[in-house]
């Protein structure tokens, strides 16, 4: 007995342990901002990821446990290669080959440490709470610089702000009243609203999932906060995505009317509490004129500056794609075409290198067909898992449908997200899309062949009587 409590102590101490601190950091973005805005090296920011190198040891090695390779693993090796041979032929090798590197670091390498360190159901649990953790941090320093109005104060690179403002719909003695838009951790507004999205509906199942009450309270107060951290970048693409997470939410019967209401009430509570976001989500309907729309009140309204760069980024995408169909133009390499190919679009000139402002179009320009199909098999066959799990685990355990429904509602969030926002910051993604995949497998292993194996044979006849 003493020696099992001291195999458990060490797996914790040498595994789980560092796990946990390396999320926490790495999602706060405190891997970055300890060395920028505290005086810390700045290989300390590389440290951070490498230390996943000691639990992974420990599971590998010392505990000999197998290495895991998730059901996605072949579509994620097939997209790593894509980006090798286009990095190849891409016209500039040297940018293309960094671009790569930040592939293999930020991404495969997280995917395939995370993958093997999360491998049970507590351990994946503590890890949702390494998250939420993140959550509070990074949506509690904004909430107060917004109140308080300090926006001249970062608050250590947890508040920071970006140079982005919009108009507020109100006029002081100086004139119109602009709201600055709020880029927390992170530093980039829409890639802050972006990543604290994908938190809220971890905090939401945390409070569906726990049995404690102070669990349940910290969950909720997680949920809010990354919600807030959302609202205060005044995104409109992460507004659109959570109105789509909160309908999801509905179809899959994870909210019941009475709660939608409670979440209609909370929206109209933001809206009143902040009026000016409610003034740039108006905006999101001035895109109806660029296809010959009339907008409020017959008069037609022309899209602002932002929305007309954007959509011209993802058309010239969508044309370097169509040239280069095979594997693309090389990662990081769009940037490169992208003011050529808008010239004949007639929305906007592009000044300067641009990135595409779309997940799916920029990885079909930068890694063509191939690239495009592999990438969206590598989330469908995990997001597939995850569905399967929820509709074989339902009714038998609670706590592993909670756990799929989770991570199927934050790749959704990103993936909707992902309409409007390229592939940057994607250590955010793929460790996000490596925890899911070790839900899945741990899941998936939990339920065990057999308990699959007895719901799909009960699902047969239903099937055959036209039930389900």
């Amino acid at each position: 007995m003493r020696g099992k409590m001291e195999r458990k102590k060490a797996e914790f101490y040498l595994s789980d342990a560092p796990a946990l601190i390396v999320v926490f950091l790495i999602y706060t973005n405190l891997a970055v901002l300890l060395p920028k805005f505290h005086g810390l090296p700045s290989a300390f920011t590389m440290l951070v990821p490498a230390a996943l190198a000691l639990p992974l040891f420990y599971q590998l090695v010392i505990c000999h446990r197998p290495l895991i390779l998730p059901r996605a693993f072949p579509w994620v090796a097939l997209f790593m290669i894509v980006l090798m041979i286009s990095t190849i032929f891409a016209r500039n090798f040297g940018e293309a080959f960094e671009e790569l590197t930040i592939y293999f670091t930020e991404g495969l390498y997280l995917y395939v440490v995370l993958t093997n360190i999360i491998r049970t159901p507590k351990q994946l649990r503590r890890v949702i709470w390494a998250l939420l953790a993140a959550a509070i941090v990074m949506g509690a320093a904004p909430a107060y610089q917004q109140i308080t109005g300090t926006f001249d104060n970062n608050y250590g690179g947890l508040a920071q702000i970006s140079e982005a403002t919009f108009r507020t719909g109100e006029v002081s003695l100086q004139g119109d009243v602009r709201q600055p838009r709020l880029a927390g951790s992170i530093g980039e507004m829409n890639r802050f609203a972006q990543v604290t999205l994908m938190l809220v509906p971890l905090g939401m199942l945390r409070f569906w999932g726990e049995s404690s009450r102070f669990l349940k309270l910290l969950a909720l107060i997680a949920a809010g906060l990354a919600g807030l951290g959302m609202a205060l970048a005044f995104s409109r693409g992460a507004a659109v995505a959570f109105a789509l997470m909160v309908v999801l939410m509905v179809f899959m019967r994870l909210i019941k009317p009475a709660q939608l209401i409670g979440f209609i009430f909370v929206g109209v509570l933001v809206l009143l509490a902040f009026p000016q976001y409610t003034q740039r989500l108006v905006s999101i309907q001035s895109v109806a004129s660029l296809f010959g729309a009339e907008t409020q009140g017959g008069e037609e309204s022309s899209p602002d500056g932002a929305i007309r760069g954007r959509i011209t980024e993802m058309l010239a995408a969508a044309r370097v794609y169509g040239d280069h169909p095979i594997i693309g133009v090389g990662p990081g390499m769009f940037k490169y075409y992208s003011r050529q190919y808008s010239l004949d679009i007639g929305l906007r000139n592009l000044m300067g290198n641009r990135r595409a402002h779309s997940l799916y179009l920029g990885i079909a320009a930068e890694t063509g067909t191939i690239g495009i199909i592999a990438f969206l098999a590598m989330l469908g066959v995990t997001i597939y898992d995850l569905l399967r799990v929820r509709s074989i685990s339902r009714g038998r355990r609670p706590d592993l449908e909670n756990f799929a429904n989770s991570f199927v509602l934050v790749l959704l969030a990103y993936l909707t997200t992902g309409i409007f926002l390229h592939l940057s910051y994607m250590r955010y993604f793929w460790m996000m899309f490596a925890i899911a995949s070790a839900a899945a497998t741990i899941t998936h292993r939990e339920l065990g062949k057999p308990a699959v194996e007895e719901v799909e044979a009960e699902r047969v006849p239903l099937l055959n009587r036209g039930i389900v």
